[in-house]
């Protein structure tokens, strides 16, 4: 039975099942109809692959096919195990380990010379303050549905392009023209994209060998950056669950992780950016949506991104990026540190990445009091408030709570919709939670 298995998982016509050869009509209508016998079957094929059936396959029960075949990470070491014996490299008991003793004498002396010196981020730059990402460091930002990440993504791109850098783009949502026409409307040459804008449109799992020359074409040509658009779609091709820890740590670690640590000799590799979505009603939340190894797995720096006030091509508008994490130490967890502005001019767009605005000067006055309340109120509320409703919800002078309103919104906590025309008042909408550490709850207020 081996023989003629592997033979069939040889054939690359198409994904059979290993022992189509002998399924009558009923299995062939179950294999077509019933997605769980399937899922058993095509693992039996690519058991085949690498001629690795169990001991004593051919005397075990269905269901003893099926615990062995539904074990995905038992079908994803074999499929691996193939792409190597298919590329010629060793196999992994044979290779040097990961977990020998790393010799730190060449740390300390680099470190007593100077030469190594705390690391900080240099892709994505937000004018004089900073950079957001770090090189040779997988990067995130997270977001609602529309609140402009693939925005940042291309702006971050942009700035790398017009510095003479290539770039990856690795699109699982969008197409080829859809990313080409917002490069081009940002003010990318077009001779730019075509010599170093190396673009991607996967649609299914990649295999090691497909992994593998990827990552030789990366130290090939040496990108900055890899932006991965985005990290749900990626591992839905990879067939993963977002929300199961041991699916995504192992998409982590064979694509964006072994992405990153990609070397360019004696300088580090590609800053990798990941765009990933948050989940509904995230205010207070500091993760993207799914499992919670996506922060853990975030090497550099991880960030939200908010709408303050939703854009168009006929409106201008900007978002706010917040820290979430920041493991080299340079940002402060929970601070705005960046805002994306949007405004449409005809058959362009200028999209920039600037400060947030400044903060009130020390000795101007605060009602942080009443700005909590507004916050709490806002957080509190399933749709959007007017001005009046949420004047009248805080309760108290109506000039105190418009002056907390204004603040709250100057400083990133709060977002104006609508424009205001007659009949569509603005609508009021949280962003991010307030507290006023030195207050207590005010009778009245919200709870």
């Amino acid at each position: 039975m081996i023989p003629d298995l592997f033979d069939l998982a040889l054939d690359e016509t198409t994904e059979l099942p290993a022992n189509i050869a002998f399924m009558d009509g009923a299995d062939l209508d179950d294999f077509i109809d019933d997605d769980r016998r399937r899922e058993r079957l095509v693992g039996e094929w690519e058991a085949a692959h690498v001629h690795r059936l169990p001991e004593g396959w051919a005397a075990k029960t269905d269901s003893e096919r099926a615990r062995w075949t539904g074990n995905r990470p038992a079908r994803w070491k074999l499929s691996d195990d193939f792409d190597r014996a298919a590329k010629g490299t060793p196999n992994l008991d044979t290779t040097p380990s990961e977990w020998s003793r790393v010799d730190l004498g060449a740390v300390l002396d680099a470190i007593a010379a100077g030469d190594v010196t705390a690391i900080r981020p240099t892709v994505g730059r937000v004018g004089d303050s900073g950079a957001l990402f770090y090189r040779a460091k997988v990067n995130g930002v997270a977001g609602e549905s529309g609140s402009g990440k693939s925005f940042l993504g291309l702006v971050t791109c942009r700035e790398a392009l017009d510095a003479g850098e290539t770039i990856f783009y690795l699109d699982h949502e969008d197409s080829p023209a859809g990313v080409v026409n917002r490069l081009l409307r940002m003010g990318v040459k077009a001779s730019a994209i075509r010599e170093r804008f190396v673009y991607m449109n996967p649609g299914e799992r990649p295999t090691e060998i497909e992994l593998a020359a990827l990552r030789e074409l990366v130290a090939e040509l040496r990108p900055v950056l890899i932006v991965i658009d985005s990290a749900g779609e990626g591992l839905a091709i990879e067939g993963a669950n977002p929300n199961a820890d041991e699916d995504v740590a192992r998409w982590y670690r064979r694509v964006p992780t072994a992405l990153a640590r990609v070397r360019y000799g004696d300088e580090d590799g590609p800053a990798v950016l990941l765009l990933d979505h948050v989940p509904k009603d995230a205010i207070g939340a500091r993760s993207p949506v799914g499992s919670h190894r996506k922060k853990a797995a975030i090497s550099g720096a991880l960030y939200v991104q908010r709408v303050r006030k939703a854009w168009s091509l006929s409106e201008e508008g900007s978002a706010d990026i917040e820290v979430w994490k920041d493991r080299g130490g340079f940002w402060t967890v929970g601070k705005v540190v960046a805002r994306l502005t949007v405004v449409p001019a005809g058959d362009h767009d200028a999209i920039n990445l600037v400060p947030p605005p400044a903060k009130a000067a020390p000795g101007t006055f605060r009602p942080t009091a009443i700005m909590d309340r507004v916050s709490r109120v806002l957080e509190n509320t399933a749709t959007p408030l007017s001005e009046s409703s949420l004047v009248k919800a805080v309760g108290g002078r109506a000039e105190n709570a418009r002056l907390a309103r204004d603040v709250l919104v100057a400083e990133g906590y709060v977002a104006l919709d609508g424009d205001g025309a007659p009949g569509k008042p603005k609508l009021h909408r949280s962003l991010r939670v307030y507290r006023d550490e030195s207050a207590s709850p005010t009778p009245g207020g919200a709870p």
